[in-house]
């Protein structure tokens, strides 16, 4: 199949969740064990006993990092050197940093800007509004959003994939030509259901029409109608409540030029059709 994988990293593991290092650690803890165990130490039970307390908490993940990882980087912080300042400012706010580059403090006084020029929200949105199919940018450019239809492609021939890949989706590629860009943007969103009640509601109507009709009796009415409304309330739930989030995929043209946005959207949907 024609993916693009993840970055991977592959650990060796005998077991699940036991690697290398894990039994190095227990086949450490099993030496110290033993020795103690055989040797004519006093109290070389209660010894251990403490030794395997410590190796198995070793080998136990603790929010999902194991004992001997969680002692590692603390020591390698602890050997990390550290400048510390106790001395406050005037203002007693904050700590003096007296080893500062200057140069650096400086970029970041012209970064921060006074409370009152702070940016708002509208500063730092490209968009200006939405006008019927195009997003505005300031009356500069347009863009226009086309989603990317779902289709189960990991059940397709290895010919249709790369078709779908190559002449299907990579003509839509190519259409962005110099002049013009484009952007590939995912969401989760939650899966509307709307569709599905008006089809559950449609054979409620037909249910009704039926008895009318004398083609179910009473018992077949109540017992029919009772399920369909059931499960009207179970899809609500859906809508609503206990929402299905779901990947959703578009395609997001930009260009100074309305009815070329519109043309390559139209191009866009006719090709995956």
């Amino acid at each position: 199949m024609r993916i693009i994988p993840k970055k991977t990293k592959v650990e060796l593991e005998f077991f699940k969740g036991i690697g290398v290092i894990d039994i190095a650690v227990g086949l450490l803890g099993a030496a110290l064990l033993i020795s103690l165990l055989l040797s004519d130490l006093p109290w070389k039970f209660g010894f251990a006993i403490i030794v395997l307390i410590i190796f198995v908490g070793l080998i136990i993940p603790l929010d999902d990092e194991k004992g001997y990882m969680m002692i590692y980087h603390g020591i390698i912080y602890l050997a990390r050197h550290k400048d510390f300042d106790k001395s406050k400012p005037e203002n007693g706010e904050g700590i003096k940093i007296e080893k500062a580059d200057k140069g650096l403090i400086s970029k970041i006084s012209d970064f921060i800007l006074p409370s009152s020029d702070a940016p708002t929200v509208k500063d730092i949105t490209p968009f200006t509004g939405v006008n019927g199919k195009y997003i505005e940018y300031g009356g500069e450019y347009y863009g226009i959003v086309v989603e990317i239809p779902s289709v189960e492609f990991r059940f397709y021939t290895v010919n249709r994939q790369d078709n779908m890949i190559d002449h299907v989706f990579g003509s839509v590629l190519r259409t962005v030509s110099g002049s013009e860009s484009a952007a590939m943007v995912k969401i989760d969103r939650p899966i509307i259901y709307d569709n599905y009640i008006k089809i559950e509601e449609k054979k409620l109507t037909d249910i009704k029409e039926a008895y009318l009709n004398g083609l179910i009796n009473d018992d077949e009415l109540t017992k029919r109608v009772a399920i369909i409304q059931d499960r009207i309330a179970r899809i609500k739930t859906l809508n609503t409540k206990e929402k299905v989030y779901d990947s959703f995929h578009y395609l997001v043209f930009f260009h100074k030029d309305k009815q070329l946005l519109l043309n390559q959207a139209n191009d866009m949907i006719s090709t995956f059709a």
